[in-house]
């Protein structure tokens, strides 16, 4: 017998919008029925008509905010603050942030650039805490991390680009894409060569709220802009060795997911129903996901996909199995 325990919200409204209390849903009898959520939280996390998209890792939910998105305010998969930072405390220079990624146990990992690009040290990233003290900070001088995934054992995956070392307002001609870094700092693996896409935009082109690169339990994978426009991106896949396994056209901007079980979820965000697509490596398309109620895809966390909704106000979210 299914069964579900709700503890009701309650907001008050003030200048600057709704304040959460309290949101929880508990579903402590889970269905095998993929289209029932075995979880659902309403977070303290609040869409308004003006506000920026959230930024989205393995049920973290954040917003990057300030002149160079320095501010951030991040929120746990239980829908409570967890940390509220401006990133440029203790950096000597103006920088911008570019990236996030959140481990398990709250640890950050956070991508920036410097402002402006001086000769030396360009970009770097730096390992956080929970409570969001400095780990270390890995200097990766012309390579700006633009975006981040936590592998195994606080390992750090990057997809970037790198700056011309003798005209940094312009890119190299040609770089490797993809980093690895250890938890000591050490970049241990550097994969996917820029020249392995067409003349136009760099690959890494998107922005933070965009997942750019997901770690699965046996692959890597890049959401990769590829030629003159981002209508038309690739997703990529690379062993945990950096070997090229296989390259995908995505035919219109969507919202796509890799699961810890290495399966890939899309949507096409463009269409008002929203359907859930799943790539099918064979065909080398996309098909339809056969999932009823796909609200927006925000992305997966370990081998389940999390959804919300489309309105602005507390953002509400639920944890669904796999479509099989």
């Amino acid at each position: 017998m299914k069964q579900s325990v709700s503890i009701h919200s309650c907001f008050l409204r003030g200048a600057a919008g709704w304040i959460v209390f309290a949101a929880c849903t508990v579903l402590p009898g889970h269905s095998a029925d993929p289209d029932v959520p075995t979880r659902e939280i309403t977070s303290q996390a609040v869409r308004t008509p003006y506000h920026v998209i959230p930024g989205f890792y393995q049920g973290y939910v954040f917003f990057l905010e300030g002149v160079h998105q320095t501010q951030i305010t991040l929120y746990s998969p239980d829908g409570r603050v967890a940390l509220v930072k401006d990133l440029q405390d203790g950096k000597q220079r103006p920088v911008s942030v570019l990236g996030i990624a959140i481990d398990r146990d709250g640890e950050l990992a956070v991508g920036w650039s410097q402002l402006p690009a001086l000769s030396g040290r360009y970009a770097g990233i730096d390992l956080l805490d929970a409570n969001g003290r400095l780990i270390r900070s890995i200097d990766t001088g012309a390579y700006l991390p633009s975006h981040l995934a936590f592998g195994d054992e606080h390992s750090v995956w990057s997809f970037g680009w790198e700056r011309d070392e003798h005209e940094p307002q312009r890119a190299a001609d040609n770089y490797m894409t993809v980093r690895k870094y250890s938890s000591d700092g050490r970049q241990v693996g550097s994969f996917l060569p820029r020249s392995l896409f067409p003349r136009g935009l760099q690959p890494a082109c998107f922005n933070w709220q965009e997942r750019g690169i997901e770690v699965a339990s046996d692959r890597i994978g890049v959401l990769a802009c590829s030629g003159m426009t981002s209508e038309k991106p690739e997703w990529i896949e690379l062993d945990l060795t950096g070997n090229l396994l296989g390259r995908w056209t995505v035919e219109y901007q969507r919202t796509l997911t890799l699961t810890r079980d290495g399966h890939v979820y899309a949507q096409n965000t463009n269409s008002k129903a929203r359907p859930l697509l799943v790539l099918d490596r064979t065909s080398s398309t996309f098909k339809d996901a056969e999932f009823t109620n796909p609200g927006i895809l925000y992305g997966a966390d370990g081998d389940e996909l999390v959804v919300g909704d489309p309105q602005v106000g507390p953002i509400h979210l639920r944890w669904y199995r796999q479509p099989r």
